[in-house]
């Protein structure tokens, strides 16, 4: 049997391919692609957790795709913050 996390995350990427998504992060110039990859997958780990919370709190009844949209922005909210922040302490150094 495999882990809930894993089973939301496979699931999440057969829905986003038919839909016809993909992932929201594209490599830069100054990123080589090999860390945008592990990047990319520390932060679908960290949707896949975060919509499985979101499954426990909501109950069984709830739509995974919604539970799975909310954790995603979550995560890329808290990501975009980070960055900017982390932008404003690199300029003011």
């Amino acid at each position: 049997m495999s882990h809930p996390v894993e089973e939301l995350r496979r699931s999440m990427h057969t829905v986003m391919g038919e839909l016809g998504m993909t992932s929201t992060e594209q490599p830069t110039s100054s990123q080589p692609s090999n860390l945008v990859e592990l990047s990319d997958q520390k932060q679908q780990e960290q949707i896949a957790h975060r919509a499985y919370e979101l499954y426990l709190e909501r109950g069984e009844y709830s739509d995974p795709v919604q539970n799975w949209l909310d954790a995603e922005k979550e995560i890329l909210d808290s990501s975009a913050k980070d960055s900017t922040r982390q932008a404003r302490i690199a300029t003011t150094s």
